[in-house]
């Protein structure tokens, strides 16, 4: 279970880089790249504490 979820969570990771990418180059929107950033740390800490 905490595998699959880990990979679930790396694929977000792999989004969050692509938008801020894009929102560097000024073709994505910020508020974007900042709600998906705040998303990846709540699952990424939610996934570590996970069994403990």
């Amino acid at each position: 279970m905490k595998i699959i979820l880990g990979v679930l969570i790396a694929i977000l990771w792999l989004f969050t880089i692509g938008l801020a990418i894009m929102a560097a180059t000024g073709a994505g929107h910020f508020a974007s790249f900042v709600i998906l950033f705040a998303l990846s740390i709540f699952c990424t800490v939610d996934w570590w504490l996970l069994d403990r």
